[in-house]
């Protein structure tokens, strides 16, 4: 090798696999060269191999894999010495950071009350109601003419910051924050906090501040187990989309008609239609359109909350309805992760209805893709098993244990348990 000691591929210390592991080995094969029941590990711990030789030859295949494998095991690893304590979470929960004693002394520029009323205390040292400085965004953002006054102080003109975005961004970070925390009771904590501040926008009217708000509710409903308020939310996104592709389909219409009556002089027609296609971005739905990789999280999100629910036709139908959208069919043949998600999906509900070959196919695809994934063997077994053959079912369920995510210890444990279940034939 020609970096030497720097080679941390080939010379760094190799890990020799368990007892239990080496029993699973037989059902796994070289990832140089197929051959079965490889004996040597590479210290990543997602590739096998016969000896150092099939090692050495698949350096450079598997270099870029091992190295990012090794990163996120020490990022999952600093994360869990640098969660949050019960001191932090208060902070972030009982804090605004434009709270203070200083603004207390002032009444709000709009309204005159004394203090303000849920105080807001811009940079520049003025102070507002919330209330009434959120109104009065709104109604500048309505203004297209005083476009430039939008994130301006109301008393000085200096620069603000759009108050309906800040609030979705706190909320965005008190839900992020949930995520670093496995007690129930911090994270339930964290997400309150979250749809709180959500509640502070809930009759939004800007476009996209409205989607991202109902999106992000959504998802910390989603997180809260609240599924069915969830599924309503994501479900009134859905036809605000409809909406907006209406929107669009009209706008594309009336622009393709102005060009031409302005192409024969026709302009009484024109104007005609200019005013139309001006009435209609007012209206704002065209802003309303979401990216296709959103649109695609969207309705995965969406047949998640079905599925936590156990309804498997409507969450397969789900999945089926994303795979059939054309204005996503470009991204999503494109975007690994969400075709993982999707087959995996698609497995589950395939299981669940019964359907056992067909979850076998539409797993075993997403196992190709990425096998090292967390639970991505589990319906694939679970299908085998029920279908009959327990010898593959036992094969896929080793392959579990021995190739999925090895920075994750729980799923480690739940992957062993699925394989003591496979060989128990339960």
């Amino acid at each position: 090798c020609n970096r030497g000691d720097r080679c941390r591929f080939l010379h760094e210390k190799e890990r020799k696999p368990s007892e239990t592991a080496m029993v699973l080995h037989k059902y796994i094969n070289c990832d140089n060269c197929g051959k079965s029941n490889p004996q040597l590990r590479c210290a990543c711990e997602v590739a096998y191999y016969c000896n150092s030789a099939c090692k050495a030859d698949h350096l450079f295949e598997h270099e870029s894999d091992c190295l990012r494998t090794k990163m996120i095991c020490a990022d999952v690893a600093a994360e869990k010495e640098g969660a949050n304590g019960d001191e932090e979470i208060c902070e972030i929960v009982g804090s605004r950071s434009n709270d203070g004693a200083s603004h207390m002394d002032q009444c709000c520029s709009i309204c005159l009350s004394e203090p303000p009323i849920n105080a807001f205390l811009l940079d520049c040292g003025h102070a507002f109601c919330y209330e009434c400085l959120r109104r009065y965004q709104s109604h500048v953002a309505r203004d297209m003419e005083r476009e430039d006054r939008r994130n301006l102080c109301p008393t000085c003109r200096q620069p603000a910051p759009h108050l309906e975005k800040m609030v979705i961004e706190k909320a965005l970070l008190l839900s992020g924050k949930a995520n670093a925390h496995s007690d129930a009771s911090k994270k339930a904590i964290l997400l309150n906090s979250a749809l709180a501040e959500l509640d502070k926008v809930s009759d939004t009217e800007t476009p996209h501040t409205l989607i991202q708000h109902l999106v992000t509710k959504a998802e910390i409903f989603q997180k809260l187990e609240r599924h069915e308020e969830a599924i309503q939310i994501i479900s009134r996104v859905i036809e605000l989309q409809r909406e907006a592709d209406e929107a669009i389909r009209m706008g594309d219409e009336i622009f393709s008609n102005m060009n031409h009556y302005e192409a024969r002089g026709m302009q009484e027609e024109f104007e005609l239609h200019n005013e139309l296609l001006a009435d209609l971005l007012n209206k704002g739905k065209m802003h309303l359109k979401m990216r296709p990789d959103d649109v695609i999280e969207l309705y995965l999100s969406l047949a998640q909350c079905q599925e936590s629910l156990k309804d498997h036709g409507s969450a397969l139908d789900t999945y089926k309805k994303l795979w059939s959208l054309e204005e996503v069919q470009s991204t999503l043949e494109n975007s690994g992760p969400s075709q993982r998600k999707l087959f995996m999906g698609s497995s589950r509900c395939y299981y669940h209805l019964g359907q056992y070959e067909k979850a076998i196919k539409i797993g075993q695809a997403a196992i190709e893709m990425n096998k090292h994934f967390p639970g991505i063997h589990e319906y694939v077994a679970l299908s085998q098993l029920a279908s009959g053959d327990a010898e593959s079912a036992i094969a896929t369920s080793a392959n579990a244990v021995l190739y999925e995510a090895p920075w994750d210890k729980g799923n480690k444990t739940k992957t062993l348990d699925l394989h003591n279940k496979m060989k128990s034939g339960h």
